[in-house]
Protein backbone atom coordinates (compact mmCIF):
# COMPACT_ATOMS: atom_id res chain seq x y z
CA UNK A 1 0.00 0.00 0.00
CA UNK A 2 1.29 3.42 -0.94
CA UNK A 3 0.20 6.94 0.18
CA UNK A 4 0.47 9.30 -3.22
CA UNK A 5 -0.11 12.74 -4.12
CA UNK A 6 -0.34 14.63 -7.29
CA UNK A 7 -0.95 18.41 -8.16
CA UNK A 8 -2.25 18.87 -11.78
CA UNK A 9 -1.55 22.01 -12.88
CA UNK A 10 -3.52 24.11 -16.23
CA UNK A 11 -6.48 25.88 -16.25
CA UNK A 12 -7.50 28.32 -14.14
CA UNK A 13 -7.80 25.77 -11.24
CA UNK A 14 -5.13 23.53 -9.51
CA UNK A 15 -6.57 19.60 -8.65
CA UNK A 16 -4.55 18.80 -5.73
CA UNK A 17 -5.14 14.77 -5.51
CA UNK A 18 -4.64 12.22 -2.21
CA UNK A 19 -4.50 8.82 -3.22
CA UNK A 20 -4.11 5.52 -1.30
CA UNK A 21 -3.41 2.51 -3.56
CA UNK A 22 -2.47 -0.73 -3.64
CA UNK A 23 0.24 -1.69 -5.29
CA UNK A 24 0.97 -4.97 -7.18
CA UNK A 25 4.35 -6.49 -8.42
CA UNK A 26 4.99 -7.45 -12.23
CA UNK A 27 8.35 -7.63 -12.36
CA UNK A 28 11.67 -6.80 -10.51
CA UNK A 29 11.45 -2.83 -9.52
CA UNK A 30 7.73 -2.51 -11.26
CA UNK A 31 4.52 -2.30 -9.64
CA UNK A 32 0.95 -1.75 -11.16
CA UNK A 33 -1.44 -0.01 -8.41
CA UNK A 34 -4.59 0.86 -8.14
CA UNK A 35 -6.53 3.23 -5.61
CA UNK A 36 -8.82 6.14 -4.49
CA UNK A 37 -8.58 9.54 -3.18
CA UNK A 38 -10.04 13.36 -3.43
CA UNK A 39 -9.79 16.24 -5.78
CA UNK A 40 -9.70 18.96 -3.99
CA UNK A 41 -9.85 22.49 -6.80
CA UNK A 42 -7.65 25.37 -6.10
CA UNK A 43 -10.67 27.49 -7.58
CA UNK A 44 -13.62 25.07 -7.55
CA UNK A 45 -15.88 26.18 -10.47
CA UNK A 46 -12.80 26.87 -12.31
CA UNK A 47 -11.81 24.44 -15.14
CA UNK A 48 -8.67 22.26 -14.20
CA UNK A 49 -7.46 19.28 -15.97
CA UNK A 50 -9.64 17.24 -13.65
CA UNK A 51 -13.01 18.68 -13.70
CA UNK A 52 -14.32 21.83 -11.94
CA UNK A 53 -15.27 21.30 -8.80
CA UNK A 54 -13.89 18.80 -5.63
CA UNK A 55 -14.75 15.16 -6.26
CA UNK A 56 -13.94 11.39 -5.73
CA UNK A 57 -10.88 9.80 -7.71
CA UNK A 58 -10.22 6.49 -8.50
CA UNK A 59 -6.63 5.94 -9.99
CA UNK A 60 -4.97 3.18 -12.28
CA UNK A 61 -1.43 3.11 -13.27
CA UNK A 62 1.93 1.74 -13.37
CA UNK A 63 5.67 2.58 -12.21
CA UNK A 64 9.27 1.19 -12.23
CA UNK A 65 11.90 2.66 -9.73
CA UNK A 66 15.34 2.46 -10.41
CA UNK A 67 18.03 4.09 -7.62
CA UNK A 68 14.99 6.29 -6.06
CA UNK A 69 13.93 7.01 -9.12
CA UNK A 70 10.14 6.42 -10.06
CA UNK A 71 9.24 6.57 -14.14
CA UNK A 72 5.37 6.28 -13.77
CA UNK A 73 2.36 6.81 -15.93
CA UNK A 74 -1.59 6.80 -14.73
CA UNK A 75 -5.06 7.48 -15.79
CA UNK A 76 -6.98 9.36 -13.07
CA UNK A 77 -10.98 9.10 -13.25
CA UNK A 78 -12.64 12.19 -11.38
CA UNK A 79 -16.22 10.75 -10.39
CA UNK A 80 -19.14 13.41 -10.89
CA UNK A 81 -16.61 16.39 -11.54
CA UNK A 82 -18.58 18.94 -12.93
CA UNK A 83 -20.75 21.51 -10.93
CA UNK A 84 -24.57 21.81 -12.96
CA UNK A 85 -23.41 17.95 -14.57
CA UNK A 86 -23.20 14.79 -13.30
CA UNK A 87 -20.36 13.98 -16.11
CA UNK A 88 -16.62 12.35 -14.74
CA UNK A 89 -13.35 13.82 -15.63
CA UNK A 90 -10.35 11.59 -16.63
CA UNK A 91 -6.55 12.68 -16.80
CA UNK A 92 -4.14 10.75 -18.23
CA UNK A 93 -0.23 11.72 -16.77
CA UNK A 94 2.95 10.67 -17.24
CA UNK A 95 5.94 11.54 -15.08
CA UNK A 96 8.98 11.36 -13.42
CA UNK A 97 9.79 11.38 -9.35
CA UNK A 98 12.15 10.60 -6.17
CA UNK A 99 11.32 7.64 -3.76
CA UNK A 100 12.36 8.30 -0.38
Amino acid sequence: MSVRGAALFGGDSTALIPTVTFDAPIAKNTNVYVGGGYAFQTNEGYASQLGNKNAPVVTLGAESLAKNVVVYSDAKWGIDAYKNSSADAVSLQTGVGYSF
